[in-house]
């Protein structure tokens, strides 16, 4: 889903962890590639390194796939997507839609074809849910920072799985996936839920990292629906994320992936778009962010 940014850089070394002899290595495609409720289909492509490659601009520059056959179908309608530059993501390429729209309940196929090859995946694009307040409170014993808590109601009888992002206006290119943002309504079927909503960890970007927000900053909050498999994956990832922090827990282990004879994700997700408007505390917002 838009969460392709400095993910590959982390990712390329995760899925080449496997320790095995240099010459015995071979590359294989990494694929993030995710389709949301009324919007076009993205996917990233690279391929991944050896665990012990130099990584400088040409060595990144060969990664990316640019000249694949990227298509996207809902079993009724299907799309070739277009490879374009683009300096919002990391790598700074990706294949995007303009035609095929995502909608709640469908099942959607991706097909990469490259150097002979192909690989498939299916995904579903669940519900979405709508948040019932979203309140800014500033921090105890802070002037200048705050904290946002948002409420909803899972649906009762259904599983559900939710990932939140957020975006700061002005400041962030693109959504990233909030810290903490995953969440498996298995301890709260059917019951209201009250969650809080930081930042997204964007490794490249920022330095001092700090979960909670500026009270003058304008804040976009995304709230999806995912797929089973989405959680495992997005909550894999930020165990990984923070484990690589420490370095006595180092980032070892590969990811899930359901993209078969390669690595990545493909994944659907429902979606439901706020605003948290500078100086606003206490006030339970319910609007819909600005056009970019």
């Amino acid at each position: 889903m838009k969460q392709g940014w400095f993910i590959w850089l982390f990712l390329l070394f995760i899925w080449a962890c496997e320790m095995k002899e240099e010459h015995a290595f071979q590359h294989t495609i990494a694929v993030e590639g995710w389709i949301e409720e009324g919007d076009v289909p993205y996917v990233i492509l690279t391929q991944t390194v050896p665990f012990f490659s130099v990584l400088d601009s040409v060595a990144m520059e060969d990664m990316v796939i640019r000249w694949a056959k990227v298509s996207v179908s809902d079993g009724e309608h299907s799309e070739i997507l277009a490879g374009r530059i683009d300096k919002n993501y990391f790598p700074p390429f990706i294949y995007r839609g303009i035609q095929l729209v995502g909608e709640a309940g469908k099942t959607y196929t991706l097909k990469v074809e490259y150097s002979g090859r192909t690989w498939e995946a299916t995904t579903t694009i669940p519900p979405s849910v709508k948040l019932d307040t979203l309140i800014a409170k500033r921090l105890p014993d802070s002037d200048t920072l705050k904290n946002i808590e948002a409420t909803f109601h899972d649906p009762v009888g259904e599983k559900n799985y939710y990932r939140l992002h957020t975006r700061i206006w002005n400041k962030d290119s693109r959504y990233i996936g909030s810290l903490m943002g995953n969440l498996d309504d298995n301890l709260f079927d059917g019951q209201e839920m009250k969650t809080s909503v930081f930042q997204g960890l964007n490794l490249i970007q920022k330095q001092n990292f700090n979960p909670y927000f500026h009270i003058s900053d304008t804040i976009l909050i995304k709230f999806t629906t995912t797929t089973e498999f989405g959680f495992r994956y997005w909550t894999a990832y930020e165990n990984e994320i923070i484990n690589s922090q420490n370095p006595f827990l180092p980032a070892v282990k590969n990811l899930p992936s359901n993209i078969p004879g390669g690595k990545g994700i493909w994944c659907g997700y429902g979606k439901q778009e706020y605003i948290i408007l500078p100086d606003t505390l206490n006030t339970h917002t319910q609007k819909n962010p600005p056009t970019q």
